[in-house]
């Protein structure tokens, strides 16, 4: 028993032993990965440095040496070209090169960018790299030479220079420039991210250092005696052998790191080294650090697969109710797209049988004919109007599922004249109901800041739903108050219809009328289900206040508060008999025109013209038409309009694009022309185009005479609100 426990405990401490070997040797392969990772940063930050330098000189040094051969070699020309590209104090920072200078086929410096043209030539013709530039003048090569003195910077330069023939193949000299070495080194210090790094820049060729730079150490060549440590230059030696030269040497270790390449193209080698001392330190440190983190993942690990365990079986019960939820999602989904798809077919069958029976009527009697014809198309009104209202109610109702729904241009709208033009306008739904309507307004209520459009749809779906759910001869009261302690607006719609309980109140603002039981209601109603939802929304967009009493079988109240911010605005008042008459263009009270004014309609579709002309026949409008943008902006720049309606999707420009042209030609001439545009397109992102084109006007598809008469009226007389 004993010799198995002394066996037992030498395999545990041989498996110990094993796991604490792999985290260690796990650990330095983690520590040298990162080293290469710093080296390879500072390597790429190097040869860009350099590389952007040389390639940036040598594209300036060829632009030279065009400009020269085109100037025959003439020195007061060369000493032009030159001074334009003398070096920029601005480049300092980023480039180090000093001066060009211009070198005659001797070898002599004769024009200078700085001194102009020397009296004294200066000889260069000991510098190594002049002999290759001659030779290889013909290939327009920029060749990097031995580091000199420079002969008029006086400064430690690294020179170059490219090689010039002319147009009949004679070498006629070279452009010359010098890189200053200590900006060179300060440079490459300045882009090294890692203070344990450090750089050394070698002529290849020559095996010759040139600078080295580390994060408090520059050292750079002078008098051709190399101040660098021994192991770099041993270590070039040995891998760059004149046999074998590679052009890219990394060597990494547990003592030492290099990073060697050779950039072939201008006959340099760069080579980024780690501080050996930097690399025992860190390793040793991530050693000790990633010990102390392994073993507190392992005191954790314990912890959290307890509560994993733990939390399993509530989080199985959590997913089962979320899939359970999902079906039911669904399927209430799937039961109102049913119900929506069954009334847009029954809408859509009336207005095709109706239409269908107006255009194969046979009849001969033509007073029966007409009676016939009219009632067809009063029904057809009213059926396109509902599914037009249960289309834009769909349309809000998804925005706000997506929560996406906003409102629109925001103004200082009259509510009475609102409330009497919804009350007006839904005359004949409310007529054939047999209804009362009881209206009880105050006699000074202030204008109310809205979007007139979502402010109109919450009183129509109100409105509209007190008429559909009242009984035969009921009533419906209306009721708009200024409320002067609260400064709020306070409106109430009740009727005395079929009435809701306190749970189909909560389905109605839900979205899921259609679960509500009407069975013991005869009427037909076209309903939705999605009006009340949108009411809701549209109520607290504009920051106000919805309330619903309802008792069953007896009626329905829903009332709506608005709070009024700032100065109160009272519209003028009027006979509202006169604005509707005005607005229908009835002889009462007709639109006062001193002039004949002429009306641009732009749209591709020509019903939609035809359609927009019956509408204006009876008026004094001049009707012009145009079937595109193009058409269009060409109409506006040959005539003097009072009014452009613009379809925004037309063929070859569309209305967008068209009215931004049309705006900038009114600008340069100093004209003022109302644009409308006219749009069956309902998304936010049209309207915001519309917003940001600074357009004031938009009219929705499909319009009525009404609608289009009072718009025109709100444009041309402005005073009526």
């Amino acid at each position: 028993m004993k010799k198995f426990h002394h066996i037992s405990s030498a395999l545990f401490s041989l498996v110990l032993a094993v796991i604490v070997a792999f985290v260690f040797f796990y650990l330095i392969e983690i520590r040298k990965q990162k080293i290469h990772s710093i080296l390879s940063l500072d390597l790429v930050r190097a040869e860009r440095l350099i590389v952007d330098n040389f390639n940036h000189t040598s594209s300036l040094i060829r632009n030279i040496n065009m400009q020269i051969v085109n100037s025959s070699f003439n020195k007061n020309r060369i000493n032009q070209i030159l001074y334009k590209f003398r070096s920029n104090p601005i480049l300092v920072e980023t480039f180090s090169w000093t001066i060009f200078s211009w070198s005659d086929r001797a070898n002599k410096i004769i024009v200078d960018a700085d001194n102009g043209i020397i009296d004294n030539p200066i000889d260069i013709s000991d510098r190594d790299y002049l002999d290759f530039v001659k030779n290889k003048a013909k290939d327009n090569i920029f060749y990097i030479g031995k580091p000199v003195i420079g002969s008029t910077s006086k400064k430690w330069i690294i020179p170059g220079g490219v090689g010039v023939f002319d147009k009949r193949g004679k070498y006629r000299g070279s452009t010359v420039i010098g890189f200053e070495i200590e900006i060179f080194a300060k440079l490459i210090q300045k882009n090294i991210l890692n203070p344990n790094v450090s750089v050394t820049v070698f002529k290849t060729s020559d095996q010759i250092p040139i600078l080295f730079s580390s994060a408090n150490k520059i050292e750079y060549y002078q008098n051709y005696q190399p101040k660098f440590d021994s192991k770099i230059s041993d270590l070039i030696k040995s891998q760059f052998s004149e046999n074998e030269i590679k052009g890219y040497i990394e060597i990494i270790s547990n003592k030492k790191a290099f990073l060697i390449k050779k950039l072939s193209e201008y006959d340099i080698t760069i080579v980024v080294d780690y501080r050996s001392k930097a690399i025992e330190n860190e390793l040793w440190n991530s050693i000790w650090s990633r010990s102390i983190e392994f073993l507190i993942i392992i005191i954790f690990a314990g912890v959290i697969i307890v509560i994993i365990y733990k939390k399993e079986n509530s989080e199985k019960k959590s997913i089962i109710n979320l899939k359970e939820n999902a079906e039911k999602n669904n399927n209430e989904k799937t039961n109102l797209m049913r119900i929506i798809s069954h009334d847009l077919r029954n809408y859509i069958s009336s207005i095709y049988s109706l239409s269908d029976l107006v255009l194969n009527d046979n009849s001969n009697d033509n007073n029966d004919k007409i009676i016939s014809f009219k009632k067809c198309c009063k029904i057809i009104k009213y059926q396109s109007s509902e599914m037009l209202n249960f289309v834009h109610d769909l349309l809000d109702f998804n925005q706000i599922d997506r929560e996406v729904i906003d409102l629109n241009k925001l103004e200082y709208c009259n509510v009475k004249k609102i409330v009497e033009m919804m009350i007006y306008l839904n005359g004949n739904l409310s007529n054939s109901y047999d209804l009362k309507i009881i209206k009880v307004f105050d006699n000074k209520i202030p204008k109310l800041k809205c979007d007139r459009v979502k402010f109109k749809q919450i009183l129509d779906n109100i409105f509209t739903n007190s008429i559909k759910y009242n009984k035969e001869n009921g009533e419906i009261k209306i009721t708009v108050k200024y409320l002067k302690d609260s400064s709020q607006i306070f409106i109430e719609i009740a009727d005395n219809g079929i009435g809701m309980t306190q749970k189909d109140i909560k389905e109605a603002l839900e979205g899921n009328a259609h679960k509500i039981d009407k069975s013991e209601f005869t009427k037909k109603i076209d309903s939705h289900g999605i009006g009340l939802p949108l009411v809701k929304k549209l109520v607290e967009l504009h920051g106000g206040l919805i309330k619903i009493e309802s008792v069953k079988d007896s009626g329905t109240k829903v009332k709506l508060w608005f709070k009024i911010e700032g100065e109160l605005i009272y519209p003028e008042e009027k006979n509202f008999n006169c604005e509707i008459s005005s607005i229908l263009d009835e002889d009462d009270c007709h639109i006062k025109q001193e002039d004949r004014k002429k009306i641009l309609i732009a749209d591709d579709e020509e019903i939609n013209i035809f359609v927009f002309k019956q509408i204006l026949r009876k008026t004094n409008y001049q009707i012009i038409s145009a079937r595109n943008g193009l058409e269009a902006i060409n109409l506006v720049k040959k005539n003097k309009f009072d009014l452009i309606f613009l379809d925004i999707w037309m063929p070859e420009m569309d209305g967008l694009k068209a009215s931004k042209v049309i705006q900038d030609f009114l600008k340069q001439n100093k004209m003022n022309i109302p644009i409308v545009f006219v749009t069956a397109d309902d998304n936010l992102d049209t309207k915001q185009k519309i917003i940001d084109l600074e357009i004031k006007y938009f009219l929705d598809k499909p319009y009525t005479k009404e609608k289009i008469l009072e718009l025109i009226k709100q444009i041309f007389y402005k005073g009526q609100n």
